[in-house]
């Protein structure tokens, strides 16, 4: 993605490109993933990695290594453990790793750990839980940059992500400039609405059919 269109995704929330990615009937919203830092929001190229039940753990490598080294600066790591919250998968030191690599944040399906580090840390990490109990002859590294699941919805390295308090959407990469020229119409669109109402237009002509069938692209 061009650093300029970047720079506009990061300007967008969650909430206006969903419904962008509706109206390309596309599946991109990640459910049960909230934000462990206050206010935090994050937007960037994705980096993955997918674990799994602990067999033989040939690696030598603590899982989360090879995700942060294969990072440039700006990316955000989405980590595939099946939405498990009985162990980590993330915690402080894999996070002042990823901080001095440039990574934006971190993205969990399952739990992660040393929270209050991480806040202390300023690094955004969402995730479906915090438990204190180790990854360690739990869990293992599958993959890294191969396309994963999260919550139903396939990622791949080179999607892109934005994350705020109102949910994790990802976004494909080959409609990325589409899906971000509709996310500013609509938020331009509701900017207009919200003027109309603070005018005193009637509500129930501002918020009529127009306004319902707003993402539905056949009706444009």
């Amino acid at each position: 993605m061009p650093a300029k269109l970047l720079n506009r995704l990061n300007e967008l929330d969650s909430c206006a490109v969903s419904d962008a990615m509706d109206y390309f009937s596309l599946l991109g919203a990640s459910e049960g993933m909230k934000p462990y830092l206050k206010g935090a929001k994050i937007s960037g190229k994705v980096i993955t990695m997918k674990l799994g039940r602990f067999r033989l753990n040939k690696s030598k490598l603590h899982i989360g290594v090879r995700a942060i080294e294969s990072s440039n600066k700006g990316d955000i790591i989405v980590i595939d453990n099946q939405g498990k919250t009985e162990m980590s998968c993330w915690g402080g030191i894999l996070s002042v790793a990823a901080i001095l690599k440039g990574v934006k944040g971190v993205i969990v399906d399952g739990a992660f750990r040393d929270s209050q580090e991480c806040k202390n840390l300023n690094f955004p990490v969402f995730a479906k839980g915090v438990t204190a109990v180790t990854a360690r002859g739990r869990i293992e590294e599958v993959s890294v940059n191969k396309q994963i699941d999260v919550s139903g919805v396939k990622v791949r390295s080179g999607d892109y992500v934005i994350a705020d308090e109102s949910g994790v959407i990802f976004i494909p990469k080959e409609l990325s400039g589409e899906i971000i020229t509709k996310a500013e119409e609509i938020i331009q669109r509701e900017d207009a609405i919200i003027k109309q109402i603070s005018s005193g237009g009637s509500i129930s002509e501002i918020l009529g059919e127009k306004f319902e069938n707003m993402v539905v692209r056949h009706y444009e």
